[in-house]
């Protein structure tokens, strides 16, 4: 049966997906609900520690409504950065207040785009003590984790 041209299994398509929606929504705004989430996976570095995991804390926010729990983070994407400087780039964002530093990797098959690699993370490694937060955007995640993490990757997600 059809109503103005839209299936009956593209309606039922779109409320299963708002109520898909709805359940994430509540999961990830549920305080009892931990993180990390089940998509990341932690390599830890001797020394490295999660800015994230401030359990129990009051914070402000910049409008002043207090809250209970972990702040927010601030993780900015070397990917903005000025690639010539990547070293003093990432030392000028965690000066300036960054939590972690997020670099977004890229095996131009999963996506067109192309990034960098464990080379390029171990020489960055060697100028910062910053928490490396890492995004696989590779087809083959598995054959990239344990390069990254001897490079000095702190998470992957």
């Amino acid at each position: 049966r059809q109503w103005s041209g839209i299936g009956v299994r593209s309606i039922l398509f779109v409320v299963v997906c708002a109520l898909l929606m709805g359940l994430v929504l509540m999961i990830s705004t549920d305080p009892a609900h931990t993180w990390p989430s089940t998509s990341t996976l932690w390599i830890r570095r001797p020394g490295a520690t999660n800015p994230a995991h401030k359990k129990g804390e009051m914070w402000k926010s910049a409008t002043g409504k207090s809250f209970n729990g972990p702040p927010p983070i601030i993780a900015p994407s070397l990917l903005a950065a000025d690639l010539a400087n990547l070293a003093s780039e990432a030392k000028r964002v965690m000066d300036a207040g960054a939590d972690v530093l997020h670099i977004d990797v890229m095996d131009g098959h999963f996506v067109p785009n192309l990034s960098w690699g464990a080379p390029v993370i171990k020489c960055l490694r060697s100028h910062s003590n910053a928490f490396f937060d890492t995004h696989l955007m590779v087809s083959n995640p598995a054959e990239f984790v344990g390069p990254m993490a001897d490079a000095g990757v702190d998470m992957f997600t």
